[in-house]
């Protein structure tokens, strides 16, 4: 079963995607932040990232590359 890690703030969303993903055979695992995900992230395997662009807490893009120079060294270590 593919993991996904949903970055997102919006309760209704992560509800309706934890819905139609889990009916799909996915396993969702919402987050609401930066730091949580980042947690997530080193603890566990993930196959796709979700991510909330208007997040208020960071700049989306500069997340992003955060979340690649992560999953690269998690792939390499």
């Amino acid at each position: 079963m593919e993991k996904i890690l949903l970055v997102e703030d919006d309760l209704q969303i992560v509800k309706h995607l934890n819905s139609y993903l889990r009916e799909n055979g996915y396993h969702l695992i919402a987050v609401d932040g930066q730091k949580k995900a980042m947690q997530i992230l080193q603890q566990q395997s993930i196959d796709l990232i979700l991510l909330d662009t208007s997040l208020k807490e960071v700049m989306a893009f500069l997340y992003i590359m955060k979340l690649k120079l992560i999953m690269i060294f998690l792939l390499f270590s």
